[in-house]
């Protein structure tokens, strides 16, 4: 079971979950914005992989390592350098 966040948590969050559970071989770098980041997390032995925007890595770790507290998950790591548009260039897919 891969966390969420409700509506109401992601007006508060200064990030942006841009999709959640995402395959890393499956990322099209070339179409994605160079402030995306991916948080790698496990939740009762299985591995997620979400993909996040944020300016500051620390606006990504707190909302992840306070709801992963709730559910016994682990952070296991944020890692940067995917994406190849300059944010302020990019907009977000509709729908």
């Amino acid at each position: 079971m891969s966390i969420s966040f409700t509506e109401e948590e992601q007006k508060n969050l200064k990030c942006i979950i841009f999709k959640n559970n995402v395959v890393k071989s499956e990322l099209d770098e070339s179409a994605l914005p160079t402030d995306l980041h991916l948080v790698e997390y496990e939740v009762d032995g299985d591995l997620y992989v979400d993909s996040v925007r944020a300016y500051k890595l620390v606006d990504i770790f707190d909302p992840y390592y306070d709801k992963l507290k709730l559910v016994n998950g682990t952070l296991i790591s944020i890692t940067s350098g995917y994406g190849k548009v300059r944010p302020n260039l990019y907009n977000l897919p509709k729908g």
